[in-house]
This record gives C-alpha cells, structure tokens and sequence, in this order.
C-alpha cells in the first residue's frame, strides 16, 4: 500500500477520522478491504454511506499508529482531503492555540 501526506481538517466535532475514497483508492485500499458500512451526516448535507477499513499506518501531528481505523467517506468541497477526527484526538491531551496557529499534542 502506498503512502502520501494528506490535508486533513481537525475536526473536533467528528467522532471519527475520515478520508476521501478517491484518495484511499490512490493508496491501493478499496471499499474490498473494507470492515463495514458506515454513515455520516455533515453539516446541512443528507446523510452519507461510506465504508470503514483499518489502514496499515496512519501518521499525524507527529504521531503515527499502526492498523488504524479510517471512514472512507465524501464530504462537502471543504478544500481538504479529509478529517482529523476525536478516535485519533482522544489518545492525546491537546491544545488549539488559533493565534499561533499551533496545535499541541501530549500523550496521555
């Protein structure tokens, strides 16, 4: 399976990290590799089916993990490839600091 950084939103309100299926599938992991169906709602959008799948590293912020769980799913035109959702968040204790653009990470 390939690799490639991605523009990924934090997305505080998303319980789960997700990517488009376009750029999963540029990857090499398809909808076949998947563990199950899923459905999301965005904001003033009709419900979304997608699919889930466990990718075999995920890195962000400086942290990286193995057999990582991500929801393939579109999304609105947000110029992103993807959120950064609170499955990933929650392993840490971090800090937005928007005036100086930061986003701090601490393992918990």
């Amino acid at each position: 399976m390939g690799s490639r950084e991605l523009q990924l939103a934090l997305d505080t309100g998303a319980a789960m990290t997700l990517v488009l299926p376009g750029i999963l599938d540029e990857l090499g992991y398809s909808a076949r590799d998947g563990d199950g169906i899923t459905s999301i709602s965005t904001a003033n959008e009709a419900p979304e089916q997608g699919y889930k799948l466990h990718v075999r590293h995920f890195h962000a912020l400086g942290f990286g993990f193995h057999d990582f769980q991500i929801h393939a799913h579109e999304l609105p035109d947000y110029g992103v490839e993807g959120l950064l959702g609170m499955d990933f968040l929650e392993k840490f204790n971090f800090e937005v600091r928007m005036s100086e653009r930061r986003i701090l990470l601490e393992s918990v």
